[in-house]
């Protein structure tokens, strides 16, 4: 995983060590919290990591001045170990003076990370909190009103609330939402040419260079599109799709939730897709390319399940998957070509 993914989980992992020992904090917090951690594995590992360090603080503190003597000339290679505390919101917050000055650094760097990548201030939607992922970034918004939006990897987003409505702009790449319902406070997102509006509901959209597409797992939402306001809106259920480009909303179809959301699970699920969709997509998970060195295999067929969490995940398993040669260049990307067929003797 890149540097910047893995410092952008510590950070996160540090602000939810943080409040988790408050007593103050609440069941959808809680919740919250747990759905960070399970969404992918570098933030268990970031999480765990931080949980690391405050019980070597902890336990520095604890071991008797006349123990430390002992211990230091039996073992002064070995690294000082101490069993994981359980971390909870009841537990009463014990600052030890060293424990307690690495963790407010901690946090001191947090928050200062949280305002220089994670609120972009763009003149356009002034009012808005703007919030955006890095290439292989994931990310999890718990909103004011309850509502969680998952942020996919090259994604950015605006929010603004008020107290007649619910307004969220998709500006680029991918989210799932998961709305909590308001009836007095609609729920409306804009992605590209469409409008998706609901009450209470889990969908996901998906905004594409050449359409939009919605994806409803759960309840139900109504789509439009932008230039034709007066046109009724489509309705999607539960386990419904559809996509909207230009002035065109698509009729509605069944689809894979399965597949659709797998990229919460840190997968990409493909059957039967052409390899330069599959190319386009898995290039929004990495900072250098992969590019199609021959024409003829746009169109070879993909299925395969893609671990998405690292570079060399995503390579290996293009090898393994299909009959293809892959050279990496000194720039860092990675061509596609045609497999060599052997020379007959």
């Amino acid at each position: 995983m890149i540097k910047h993914t893995r410092n952008k989980a510590l950070d996160e992992a540090t602000r939810w060590f943080a409040r988790l020992r408050d007593s103050d904090i609440s069941e959808i917090e809680q919740k919250a919290f747990a759905q960070w951690r399970d969404e992918n594995l570098a933030h268990r590992r970031a999480y765990e990591e931080i949980q690391a360090l405050w019980a070597s603080m902890d336990a520095l503190e604890a071991i008797p001045e006349s123990q430390k003597n002992d211990r230091d000339a039996e073992h002064k290679d070995a690294r000082l170990e101490a069993p994981a505390p359980q971390f909870g919101p009841h537990r009463a917050f014990r600052f030890r003076p060293l424990a307690a000055a690495m963790v407010l650094f901690l946090i001191g760097f947090s928050v200062f990370g949280l305002s220089q990548t994670g609120v972009i201030p763009w003149p356009q939607d002034w009012r808005a909190t703007h919030y955006q992922t890095a290439a292989g970034e994931q990310r999890t918004l718990l909103l004011e009103d309850g509502t969680t939006i998952y942020l996919n990897t090259r994604s950015r987003i605006a929010v603004d609330f008020n107290q007649k409505d619910r307004h969220v702009r998709l500006i680029q790449g991918e989210a799932l939402f998961d709305v909590r319902p308001d009836a007095g406070r609609p729920f409306v997102v804009n992605a590209g040419a469409g409008t998706v509006r609901v009450l209470g509901t889990r969908f996901n959209i998906h905004l594409r260079d050449e359409a939009t597409e919605i994806a409803v797992m759960d309840g139900h939402v109504a789509v439009s599109s932008q230039s034709r306001p007066s046109t009724p809106p489509t309705q999607l259920q539960g386990g419904e799709g559809a996509r909207v480009s230009g002035a065109d909303v698509s009729a509605k179809s069944q689809i894979d939730v399965a597949s659709i959301t797998a990229w919460r699970e840190g997968r990409l699920i493909y059957r039967g897709t052409p390899l330069a969709q599959v190319v386009k997509d898995l290039n929004r998970y990495m900072v250098d390319a992969v590019r199609i060195g021959d024409d003829t295999l746009n169109d070879m067929r993909v299925t395969a399940v893609i671990r998405i969490e690292d570079r060399e995940a995503i390579l290996k398993a293009l090898d393994l998957a299909l009959p293809i040669d892959l050279i990496t260049l000194p720039n860092g990307t990675t061509m596609l070509y045609e497999q060599a067929k052997p020379k007959k003797t």
